[in-house]
């Protein structure tokens, strides 16, 4: 894996994906470029690596939100990928549709470049936060989790003995004999 953020960059507008894929680029950022939703997926099958996706919502066969729906349904916490879609046909409409399809973000053509940069910043960082929260919490030592898993099972005698010794003045074992 790359220290770079590694964007899959989606347009089925062959010169503005050779636009955008440079300057991405220019800004610190790994791009893989697809032209349309069903290249996308194969990157995505390919490329563990990628945490943002940047689409155009208008392309045929498969359009920005479409993609967007399938990539957030299918992409647990373990391989968390944040889609920020784009648009030259803004409307309130489909800034909805995005909301619904889980987009990070949605963008309006013509678009700032260091916006889009931004965006994808926080994008990258919170996909990559996703990921190592669920690192951290797949590292768990083996003994911890076997130690954990024991007291969760275990009879909560204590708690229940504790109304009762508070109230009677009896040890801590007198009133959880009494409870057994």
């Amino acid at each position: 894996m790359t220290d770079l953020p590694t964007v899959l960059l989606v347009d089925d507008e062959a010169p503005l994906l050779a636009e955008i894929q440079d300057f991405l680029g220019w800004s610190g950022f790994n791009v893989v470029p697809a032209i349309d939703g069903s290249r996308a997926l194969d990157e995505l099958a390919a490329r563990k690596e990628i945490t943002v996706v940047l689409t155009d919502i208008r392309m045929p066969f498969m359009g920005g939100l479409t993609l967007a729906a399938h990539i957030m349904k299918s992409r647990g916490d373990a391989e968390a990928i944040e889609v920020v879609l784009m648009t030259g046909h803004a409307s309130a409409a489909s800034a909805a549709e995005a909301v619904r399809a889980g987009a990070f973000d949605f963008l309006r053509k013509p678009m700032v470049l260091s916006e889009v940069v931004a965006v994808l910043q926080r994008a990258h960082a919170k996909a990559a936060a996703r990921r190592a929260a669920l690192n951290l919490a797949g590292d768990t030592p083996p003994e911890l989790a076997r130690i954990l898993s024991h007291e969760l099972r275990t009879p909560l005698i204590p708690l229940l003995a504790l109304p009762d010794m508070l109230s009677d003045g009896k040890t801590l074992a007198a009133g959880a004999a009494r409870r057994v």
